[in-house]
């Protein structure tokens, strides 16, 4: 018992593997078209719905066109014709009216009359909101002895 010799049972030698030959790529379906990519297809493939070809609405008779069509099928107008005729898009407010018409000025006050109109109630509710600080702790500094110089 003294002795110091191992008891533990000795654990089995490792088996030998034989060189495995290369693996063979795995069969692929021959039959239908691959399974989309879920993470690069678009979710309508992924789905399964059919995807609707692209168009546009002629700005003149709103008559639906392909993409590939350069001018409208039912009255020939070429697309965003409005937009090339120097038409400009109106924007009209219901107090306001139509910002395209006012001077450039008005519309200047416009602009900084709504963000004013956004920022002081936003600004209120902030105030109202905050807690005020903590007050002030000083704490006194240790008085120091007076020093007392001689001459």
């Amino acid at each position: 018992m003294l002795c110091h010799t191992d008891l533990r049972p000795q654990a089995p030698e490792p088996a030998v593997v034989p060189a495995q030959a290369p693996i063979a790529p795995a069969p692929t379906a021959s039959y239908g078209p691959p399974a989309p990519d879920p993470l690069t297809q678009p979710l309508s493939e992924v789905l399964g719905e059919p995807r609707a070809e692209a168009s546009w609405p002629c700005g003149m008779c709103q008559a639906v066109n392909p993409m590939t069509a350069d001018v409208c099928g039912v009255c020939q107008q070429p697309f965003l014709a409005a937009m090339r005729s120097g038409e400009q898009p109106v924007l009209v407010l219901p107090v306001v009216g139509d910002i395209g018409r006012l001077s450039r000025g008005r519309r200047i006050a416009l602009a900084l009359g709504l963000v004013a109109v956004l920022l002081i109630p936003l600004a209120i509710i902030t105030l109202l909101l905050t807690s005020s600080p903590p007050p002030d702790h000083v704490t006194p500094l240790p008085s120091s002895p007076a020093v007392v110089s001689t001459p």
